[in-house]
């Protein structure tokens, strides 16, 4: 039987008295024309909760409190907060905003105003990013029309990030630009949210068509901080701590309600009371309290310098964003990154400029694996512990569920990530609205990671036991008297892979009467490279974390697996 479980993470600095939750329903149209307005953002305030308007302007959105407030934005139209306080139904008239509409959206390979643009397009400004302090870049794109997201809830794990519904080619992760760089999804956790300056997302053929096939599942462009011409030195710096709590649990039967069930079971298949007595059982164990913590902390600093000359800007920065996951044990699972990044462009002439960004980061990160799914089918007339202090075993489960928290002691791993990243760009003005450019994109990663599996006693017969109630190895003899025995075991592996871009374009812009026209051409080439290597062996001194390594266990090489 397959168990489906859904937590969510909320930042938690003050814990406010909030009303019953509703469904707010409504429409939203231009405050002039009256026309519905199709794919208008509609956000819960400080939250990732959020929706967008269907073709006829309409919206609903569920889990709303009185105490919400609802943002609504949309390309070319000033945003509006609204509190909701006893309204269920809501009719917003947006404004048209004449500034925003001369805002530049960058489109990847090429930018434009916000005015000029017929295809769908949903962007994140600065303000937004730094307003929602996302651990992941992507996290910022919760509520974004047409956008889907997916995460186990792990600290630091990379989400689903689905645009318009599920394609097919080569899955459906969209394609990510960064400075112009060609990256994915995994490389975008290697980005400080604080050195992020917008964020565009192209969801239909208009606006994706320069990448072709690749862009079939949708393109996140990424555009990074830089220094400002002509500025005196400018320095910042940026720190913020929330913390984490499980906003429900699943509900499951109570001690007293779970062994009632079992007997009822055991006696209408011919069998006696499992428990005879269960009066005194009470409620038992709510192993998913036990699990659960309710002050994982997320911490975040960021510092920066940036300025520039009247040709040169520069833009240095450095990070750190940690988080400690929801269940119990912080060593045991966390997310931690470290960043550094340095933007420069200088005008090597008057026609010919020259951009070059650098970065590394470093990510640690560990997880646990199936924990929730033993915390909510682990018996809850078993104790935490047992009489002699060691983690108690089931009566009644046997074969495949654990003891929680003692899967929680048993569980080992860690993995280490250092990515170095950039660009080399050069810019020629050829002639007026004529430019070409010429860049370079590199990214190097690297990986080790590495797991252990300790001598654990779950039960007699349990599929993941592999020694004795002491933590001495299970021995078999076998009859020709050959002694066979179980050990705990190491694995590491390590992985490097290095890419490349090249890109040479042009574009010209032009215009024939009120008709602006951006022409474009260009070609790409890169490659992919890299390997790994892996490896486990068994034998680890003093069945501990500190001597879990390849150099250090001793067991016999017919036992390496």
């Amino acid at each position: 039987m397959k168990s489906h479980f859904i937590y969510i993470l909320f930042v938690l600095c003050s814990i406010p008295l909030l009303s019953q939750n509703g469904t707010v329903t409504g429409s939203v149209s231009d405050s002039e024309t009256n026309e519905p307005l199709p794919g208008v953002n509609v956000v819960v305030k400080n939250t990732t909760k959020g929706t967008n308007t269907d073709f006829d302007g309409n919206f609903s959105i569920e889990g709303v409190s009185s105490d919400d407030v609802l943002v609504f934005s949309y390309i070319g139209y000033k945003s509006q907060e609204i509190s909701v306080g006893d309204s269920t139904t809501l009719d917003i008239f947006l404004v048209e905003d004449t500034e925003a509409l001369d805002e530049v959206v960058v489109l990847g390979y090429v930018s434009q105003k916000a005015a000029n643009i017929s295809g769908s397009v949903s962007t994140v400004s600065e303000e937004q990013v730094q307003s929602l302090k996302p651990v992941r870049m992507e996290d910022a794109l919760q509520g974004l029309p047409g956008v889907n997201m997916f995460s186990n809830g792990s600290p630091g794990a990379k989400p689903t990030v689905i645009i318009r519904g599920v394609t097919s080619y080569t899955g459906n992760a969209p394609l990510v630009i960064v400075d112009g760089i060609t990256l994915s999804l995994d490389d975008m956790n290697a980005l400080d949210p604080s050195d992020i300056e917008s964020i565009s997302v192209l969801k239909d053929a208009s606006t994706t068509a320069l990448y072709g096939v690749r862009g079939g599942n949708g393109v996140i462009v990424i555009t990074t901080k830089s220094g400002t011409r002509n500025q005196d030195a400018k320095f910042s710096f940026n720190t913020s701590y929330g913390q984490q709590s499980p906003e429900k649990t699943i509900g499951v039967l109570n001690a007293t309600e779970y062994a009632a069930i079992l007997n009822e079971m055991s006696v209408s298949s011919g069998g006696s009371l499992i428990y005879p007595d269960i009066s005194n059982l009470g409620k038992g164990t709510d192993w998913q309290k036990e699990i659960f913590r309710t002050d994982a902390p997320i911490v975040s600093h960021s510092i920066s310098a940036s300025g520039g000359s009247e040709k040169t800007s520069y833009y240095v920065s450095a990070g750190f964003t940690g988080q400690e996951g929801l269940i119990y044990g912080k060593d045991k699972q966390f997310f931690d990154r470290s960043t550094f990044r340095a933007n420069f462009n200088t005008d090597l002439s008057s026609k010919l400029k020259l951009l070059v960004n650098n970065r590394f980061s470093n990510m640690k990160d560990s997880g646990l694996g199936d924990i929730i799914f033993n915390a909510i089918n682990m018996s809850p007339t078993t104790p935490v512990f047992a009489d002699d202090g060691s983690y108690a075993i089931s009566n009644t489960i046997t074969q495949e569920i654990k003891n929680p928290m003692a899967q929680i002691s048993n569980s080992y791993g860690e993995g280490n990530t250092n990515t170095l990243s950039g660009k080399i760009e050069l810019q020629y003005d050829l002639m007026k609205d004529l430019k070409i450019t010429s860049r370079i994109g590199y990214t190097y990663v690297n990986i080790h990671g590495k797991g252990f599996t300790p001598y654990q006693f779950y039960g007699v017969g349990h599929n993941a036991t592999n020694a004795n109630p002491d933590l001495s190895p299970i021995t078999n003899t076998d009859a020709d008297g050959n002694v066979t025995q179980t050990w705990n075991s190491v694995s590491e592996n390590k992985d490097h892979h290095f890419s490349y871009t090249y890109d040479l374009n042009a574009s010209y812009k032009f215009s024939i009467d009120q008709h602006n026209i951006n022409v474009f051409a260009g070609f790409q080439i890169g490659k992919n490279s890299g390997g790994s290597v892996s490896g486990s062996k068994v034998g680890v001194p003093f069945n501990s974390w500190d001597y879990a390594d390849l150099s250090s266990a001793t067991g016999p090489d017919d036992e390496q697996r």
